[in-house]
């Protein structure tokens, strides 16, 4: 107990989750079969959610109309910004690659981001493993 530990004293918490934990994760897919797109140059975000061994598919993000945004400077910042408030709401996000600031601005959002290539379904269990080792190291 708290009452217990002498000041100063570091001792790890154990948390006990019941049930399986449920994610919303998007991928960055031009055909919902194979993570196959960089993060910035996506036209839709095919959206899941995993819950222990199940997924299920959900809606599918278009997000074509940003495309048209330069590579560089406030309007390639304000597609991003674009993109990552369409995908409010998801656990983590799965592309082939991101650039420094997607993964800022996603990380700012609460989004984390994961980068993965190849089937789908299996980096959706990859990616979940990814997001619960990042938010578990907060309790450390």
């Amino acid at each position: 107990t708290c009452a217990g530990r002498v000041k100063g004293e570091v001792s790890e918490v154990a948390v006990e989750m019941e049930g399986d934990t449920r994610y919303r994760i998007a991928v960055a897919s031009s055909d919902g079969r194979a993570v196959d797109e960089h993060f910035g140059h996506a036209r839709t975000f095919h959206t899941y959610m995993v819950e222990g061994e199940d997924i299920a598919e959900g809606e599918i993000i278009d997000v074509s109309d940003l495309q048209d945004a330069p590579l560089f400077g406030p309007a390639h910042r304000d597609k991003i910004e674009g993109t990552v408030e369409r995908l409010k709401g998801m656990d983590a996000v799965i592309a082939t690659q991101y650039g420094e600031m997607p993964i800022e601005v996603l990380r700012r959002s609460g989004i984390v981001p994961v980068e993965d290539q190849g089937d789908v379904r299996e980096a959706l269990r990859r990616a979940v493993g990814s997001v619960f080792k990042e938010r578990a190291a907060v309790f450390k």
